[in-house]
């Protein structure tokens, strides 16, 4: 299982958009965009989320976390799981 660190940090790398809205005991919502856009799907005002945004929020439990997000971002073309497992390597985990 990567670890969440590397997830979050691969996205980051690449320039994909993720943002969490909420932390509770049993889990967390997050979605693949910009923070721009999630704000304006919640508060109502679709004509200012970003272009090719579409805003899906997840709920996901929280030991699950860094799985979920490695699997749902690899359609985005983005191997969070490899770039992991190179900084694993690097670091001497």
């Amino acid at each position: 299982m990567p670890k969440l660190e590397y997830v979050l940090q691969s996205l980051i790398d690449s320039g994909i958009n993720i943002t969490v809205s909420g932390v509770w005991d049993n889990g967390v919502n997050f979605s693949f965009v910009s923070l721009k856009s999630a704000i304006a799907h919640d508060t109502g005002h679709p004509e200012d989320i970003v272009l090719g945004e579409v805003v899906d929020w997840q709920n996901v439990p929280k030991p699950m976390l860094a799985e979920v997000i490695d699997v749902r971002a690899r359609p985005a073309e983005y191997r969070v799981c490899n770039a992991s497992r190179r900084a694993a390597t690097r670091s001497g985990s």
